[in-house]
């Protein structure tokens, strides 16, 4: 949705099936000391306002509150 950031830096985001990012949202993937760090949202997955995930996963049919911050 509108204003929503899906950032990849020496990796790769990934977004499922019927998935939503909400706007203003931050996903951002990278790659650390050799790590490689993706952020797997699942299928079913919403993902809401101003919520940040710096490489990690959201299982399928998971809900990610408003202002939740979620590290590799």
């Amino acid at each position: 949705m509108y204003g929503a950031v899906l950032d990849s830096e020496a990796s790769k985001v990934e977004v499922g099936e019927c998935a939503i990012v909400c706007e203003n949202a931050v996903l951002r993937a990278t790659s650390a000391g050799g790590a490689d760090l993706p952020v797997v949202v699942g299928d079913n997955a919403v993902v809401g306002p101003h919520a940040t995930l710096l490489g990690g996963v959201v299982e399928p049919a998971c809900y990610v509150a408003t202002g939740a911050t979620v590290l590799p």
